[in-house]
């Protein structure tokens, strides 16, 4: 079956004839988009070599609800070394079983994996059998080096003592340098974040990021302008990150087989666009112009009632209520 492509202004379905035919869209027609759809088949459709950075919370199949079946990595991966560029990173979380899976999956451009210390410790369930679980990966893959802009920690400075001048000292000529540093720190592969329930807002997804993480994530492996492309956006947290930090993203969700903690359905573009469009007005307030999104969804504020202007998914129900319909 087609893919559900959730436009600014309308749904619009991609015929079933039309998947898995060699790519004839131009980029501009997915960036800043919301898609819904197996990835597998959304992915074809996209343009090859046109990804900066893949970000994505891939399901773990470590439970039995259908949203964390695993998707299959063959052609994942098939789909990932096309679409992304050749200088691309392919950053994907993962935990346990599932991690070991992925580099296997992929071990010939697997290069380190960052370890996520989480603030909140899970599996309480199994505390008298086994450890808690505070940590998740975060697996790194690339063709050919990708950007890499390290997020330096402020330290204090301290002095490294008298070292080799190593801009004039060769032949055997070594004239003693006294080094400081300023303070600056590098970045380990051991990154400490609040988990998505200490962030502000509402936790939609069972297994919400926290964006924070996403735009650390999006800062050290893009440029302003990189295309970020999340294959399995959930509610959306790293789209919310490559807005927050002015990169375009295409985002793709099946939305299969969800509920919010067991007691409701869950729309996950919806969740999405609310969240995209509550960071696109703090952006907006903040004097920057984080561009538009292109998806449905109503936001958690600004409501007519408010005198504030309504969302387009708004503007979409009230037609759909009165019978108009979208072209």
């Amino acid at each position: 079956m087609g893919f559900l492509w959730r436009g600014g202004c309308r749904t619009k379905t991609i015929p079933p004839s039309t998947i898995h035919h060699p790519p004839a869209h131009m980029l501009d027609d997915f960036e800043n988009r919301l898609i819904e759809g197996d990835c597998l088949d959304v992915l074809p459709e996209l343009p090859t070599d046109s990804v900066d950075l893949v970000l994505c919370d891939l399901p773990y199949g470590t439970t039995r609800n259908g949203w964390d079946s695993l998707i299959p990595l063959g052609g994942l991966w098939t789909e990932y070394l096309r679409v992304a560029k050749e200088r691309a990173a392919i950053v994907l979380t993962a935990q346990g079983l599932f991690t070991a899976r992925l580099i296997m999956s992929q071990p010939e451009h697997f290069k380190y994996k960052i370890v996520w210390e989480k603030s909140k410790a899970t599996n309480f369930l199994n505390a008298k059998r086994q450890p808690l679980r505070k940590h998740e990966d975060i697996c790194v893959f690339y063709q050919k080096a990708p950007t890499y802009n390290p997020q330096m920690s402020e330290g204090d400075a301290y002095d490294k003592g008298v070292r080799k001048d190593q801009l004039t000292g060769s032949y055997g000529d070594f004239d003693p340098a006294h080094v400081k540093s300023e303070g600056g720190r590098y970045p380990t592969d051991l990154v400490y974040f609040k988990t998505a329930e200490s962030e502000p807002g509402e936790v939609w997804h069972p297994t919400q990021k926290p964006v924070a993480l996403g735009r650390y994530l999006v800062r050290t492996f893009t440029n302003p302008g990189d295309v970020v492309l999340d294959n399995a956006f959930g509610s959306g947290s790293f789209l919310v990150a490559a807005l927050m930090e002015g990169r375009p993203f295409v985002g793709i969700e099946k939305n299969d087989d969800l509920e919010r903690f067991k007691s409701e359905d869950l729309d996950c573009l919806d969740v999405a666009h609310r969240r995209l469009d509550r960071a696109r007005r703090r952006l907006v307030r903040s004097g920057e112009d984080p561009g538009e999104v292109r998806g449905d969804g109503a936001p958690e504020e600004a409501t007519p009632e408010e005198g504030r202007t309504p969302s387009l998914f708004q503007d979409m129900q009230v037609r759909e209520v009165r019978g108009e319909a979208w072209s």
